[in-house]
């Protein structure tokens, strides 16, 4: 069966567009990610991305799988997520627990799965702290990285996010994750909602920044 799929819908490397896999060895081993680490003034103090979204393998690798749904594209992608903030993780500050931009439960029922989500729970467990759904997302929104910049309304986000129940004290140091840091409203948008609730120190996590 799986040979079928494969010849029905082959797959190709999105770098060097070789027949045969989403991201091939040789494109794996020739490939390196180009961290970003920048300190912010305001709600977020720190934001690390794991490479530029003009990077062919990232971008085209978050698209296969975040639009698409292609399951070898999430499974490259969450192996570079997880050998990256291994590799880099001295240089990430110390975090009580990590979280996460949710989806609005209507475009994760459309989409079948929260890709922020899926990411935060590998980096969790490579830095050994819990993954935490903190936040809840109340209004569903335009996906901002198909509108200009220029017609980008951070009003639009303004107080979207609450916080959710949970059983344990919110920790005091977080770690929040989101696909692509474009403008970096929604993740400023969630920061605030955790600010709050005295969350003391909150630092981003994107896979791409663009």
């Amino acid at each position: 069966m799986n040979f079928l799929i494969d010849a029905l819908l082959p797959e190709f490397c999105v770098r060097c567009k070789t027949e045969g896999s989403v991201f091939c060895l040789s494109c794996q081993a020739a490939w390196w990610p180009d961290p970003d680490l920048t300190k912010h003034k305001g709600v977020i103090d720190q934001h690390f991305s794991l490479g530029s979204y003009r990077d062919v393998v990232l971008q085209k690798l978050l698209g296969l799988w975040k639009f698409h749904s292609v399951k070898h594209a999430k499974e490259a992608l969450l192996k570079i997520v997880e050998q990256t903030v291994g590799d880099y993780a001295a240089a990430l500050p110390n975090v009580d627990a990590v979280t996460f931009v949710p989806l609005h439960r209507r475009k994760k029922n459309e989409r079948g799965f929260d890709q922020a989500e899926e990411v935060a729970y590998r980096v969790a467990n490579v830095l050994e702290v819990p993954c935490l759904s903190l936040l809840t997302r109340t209004a569903y929104t335009a996906q901002q990285a198909q509108i200009d910049r220029d017609k980008r309304d951070a009003k639009e986000f303004d107080g979207i996010f609450v916080i959710t129940t949970i059983d344990v004290p919110i920790p005091k140091r977080l770690l929040i994750v989101d696909d692509v840091w474009t403008t970096g409203t929604t993740l400023r948008s969630a920061a605030m909602s955790l600010r709050v609730v005295a969350v003391e120190s909150i630092c981003a996590l994107t896979i791409a920044k663009g």
